[in-house]
């Protein structure tokens, strides 16, 4: 037989090993916690305890349900309306990373922290890096919570639409209590540019 248990030898809960096609697969406790296992069999009655393992809390990600770029035609710089939902709240001072499709253009540096609002809040302070088409947003006092939030980064905040039509699907976000990206798999879609005539040159030949 063997055992679950906490380390500090309170029982979560109890795992049956052996003939598994009786008893079914294992599964770890649903809890993060450090754990021990103990082991006896029919001859050697008595438990031995194994050393200590940690059972570590399940990585979760962002979730992303609408990316909205207005306008939404190539070449433009535009405001992007970012919809995400977080399982972990983050406090004043963590971090919310974007990162573009490639093609954007984002600025390089400190960015206005008014051109960006997490929540219909101003960040704190936020930077982008142009080659890695990130923009990292630092939370004011209203932090993040786990109900749904928008992302609004104005036109002001300088976010330039590709040079190319279609649908961008790569768009990502993290923060800093949950560093696994999430990705906007659903896409959103960029139209070419409507172009007109600038100038006109008129030479007749002849001119006379």
């Amino acid at each position: 037989d063997c055992h679950h248990h906490r380390s500090e030898r309170r029982v979560h809960r109890q795992l049956v090993c052996g003939d598994r096609s009786h008893h079914g697969s294992i599964t770890n406790p649903s809890s993060a916690d450090d754990y021990s296992l103990e082991v006896k069999t029919s001859v050697e009655t008595s438990n031995v305890s194994s050393n200590p393992y940690t059972i570590a809390a399940a990585a979760t990600a962002v979730t992303i349900s609408s990316v909205v770029p207005l306008p939404d035609t190539t070449r433009r710089t535009a405001q992007y309306t970012i919809n995400i939902t977080a399982a972990q709240t983050v406090a004043e001072d963590g971090t919310i990373t974007v990162e573009f499709p490639s093609g954007t253009v984002v600025p390089n540096g400190a960015i206005t922290n008014t051109t960006i609002t997490v929540g219909g809040s101003n960040s704190k302070s936020a930077s982008g890096n142009s080659s890695t088409r990130r923009i990292t947003i630092t939370l004011g006092a209203s932090g993040l919570g786990t109900s749904a939030t928008d992302i609004v980064f104005t036109t002001s905040a300088g976010v330039q639409n590709p040079a190319n039509a279609g649908s961008y699907t790569t768009l990502q976000v993290w923060t800093s209590g949950e560093p696994t990206p999430g990705t906007f798999g659903g896409g959103y879609t960029l139209y070419a540019s409507q172009t007109s005539v600038s100038s006109i040159d008129v030479v007749p030949s002849p001119n006379t």
